[in-house]
């Protein structure tokens, strides 16, 4: 990524001063790519916890919260858990969490889970 953390990717929305209002939210699958060398597996306990530290240093930077895309295939292995453990990052900054389901048809109810 061009822009390693929220503070450089803000000086450069400063420094270009566009005119719009711009918020930044955390992408779960560039969080699994800084820190697996596989996104096709589930995250182990070491990768969750340096997710959950990236994290942590975005909001404390400005980043408004978390989006996962779990439908796709490079995040379609987190677990329930590592979600979990990221959206509790959010919890004390406040920050919000968007997401597309791994399913909007029939499984939608464990999608939801």
């Amino acid at each position: 990524f061009i822009y390693p953390t929220v503070e450089s990717y803000a000086q450069a929305v400063e420094a270009a001063r566009p005119s719009l209002n711009v918020g930044t939210l955390i992408g779960h699958t560039a969080l699994r790519n800084n820190h697996m060398d596989d996104l096709f597996r589930p995250a182990t306990v070491d990768e969750i916890a340096a997710m959950r530290a990236d994290l942590r240093l975005a909001l404390s930077q400005g980043a408004l919260g978390l989006s996962s895309g779990l439908a796709y295939a490079t995040a379609f292995q987190a677990t329930t858990e590592e979600v979990m453990a990221l959206a509790e990052e959010l919890a004390g900054e406040k920050g919000v969490y968007t997401t597309h389901l791994r399913s909007e048809f029939e499984p939608i109810l464990d999608a939801l889970d």
